[in-house]
């Protein structure tokens, strides 16, 4: 293959191509390929439908894909088509795509689902190894129990894992014994949050409000301490009883129970009633908690204390980009919106 046989396509995601998160779907790719192979035949100096005009046919036998970056709405696609093999009876073609400016290859970030990636540690090893050759950047979540193997911690960053969110719910072991999440333990949250920093991967955290036992005093002191251990991100939640799960079951037993709207069961909203603090006062001390966690100071001093995973990892870990999502995040929070939404 040779720079004067590639042929670029560029063109923008459209709206009917994207499922409902605005993600392309992936037979858009495929679309997306047969366009590059007829640019690549005009650039050739031929075109296709003259080509079928003279009663020639290029059945397509096989089609292999590797999708390495979601596409979203909107966003600008390059196409790299090539004819890779030219024989007698068959013809081979071959592209690959960018995303935005940057090579999909080299600058998308994945997300990985797993509750828990970590769960079956053997296999975690194996995946890990794996995924390291690949050199991609990804997230995931895992359990705290992951404080229990550190040289998985170690494994999980050289794969290339930038962050990790981890749903430590509490800093009240009673509470989290409610919750049937006796295994996480406050005390060992500091060396836990540590030594993911201190191998590049950037911990994300999860807190439930309005348990049993919650306060404001609670919260605000939980707040600084999460501050103080570098937490890179937030996701507070007010106690949601979902339905059909055993907490709403509990709750709707007890008369708890005030909403019914099941879009108002956002996180955000309280829906039930406490035994600490009324809804109102529950809903403001969510914000604030918010709001001091995402200030722009505590932000940049979060930043600058991590500086030291940011330079013994770049570029895997890329503090523009990191900066650039926690404004995003505080301009949810701004606008009374859940971090989750960025904003939009």
């Amino acid at each position: 293959m040779t720079q004067e046989k590639i042929v670029e396509t560029t063109f923008h995601v459209r709206y009917a191509e994207t499922d409902q998160m605005r993600v392309a779907h992936h037979v858009a790719y495929i679309v997306w390929f047969e366009e590059g192979r007829s640019a690549w035949m005009r650039a050739m100096g031929g075109d296709y439908a003259d080509f079928e005009a003279e009663g020639f046919y290029l059945v397509v036998s096989e089609v292999q894909a590797r999708y390495l970056a979601p596409a979203l709405y909107g966003r600008r696609v390059t196409v790299r088509s090539w004819a890779e093999e030219v024989r007698s009876r068959t013809l081979k073609f071959c592209c690959d795509g960018c995303i935005g400016t940057f090579r999909a290859e080299a600058s998308f970030l994945t997300f990985f689902t797993d509750d828990n990636i970590a769960a079956d540690p053997v296999y975690a090893r194996e995946l890990f190894a794996a995924i390291e050759p690949l050199d991609i950047r990804w997230y995931c979540q895992m359990s705290t129990t992951i404080a229990r193997h550190p040289r998985l911690i170690d494994a999980a960053a050289r794969a290339g894992c930038l962050g990790a969110f981890l749903g430590i719910e509490s800093l009240s072991s009673p509470n989290l014994r409610s919750l049937n999440k006796g295994f996480n333990r406050p005390d060992a949250y500091p060396e836990l949050l540590a030594r993911l920093t201190d191998a590049g991967i950037l911990p994300s955290v999860s807190l439930i409000y309005g348990l049993d036992g919650d306060t404001y005093d609670s919260l605000m002191e939980g707040i600084e301490r999460l501050r103080s251990w570098n937490v890179t991100v937030l996701f507070l939640f007010i106690l949601t009883p979902y339905p059909e799960t055993p907490l709403a079951e509990r709750l709707a037993a007890e008369g708890r129970i005030t909403c019914t709207d099941w879009s108002r069961y956002d996180g955000m909203t309280p829906v039930i009633r406490f035994g600490s603090s009324d809804q109102p006062a529950i809903e403001r001390a969510y914000w604030r908690s918010y709001d001091r966690f995402y200030s722009l100071g505590q932000i940049l001093r979060r930043t600058w204390r991590c500086r030291r995973q940011y330079l013994k990892n770049f570029p895997r870990n890329n503090i523009a980009l990191d900066l650039y999502y926690l404004l995003s995040v505080r301009d949810a929070v701004r606008r009374r919106r859940h971090p989750f939404t960025l904003g939009s």
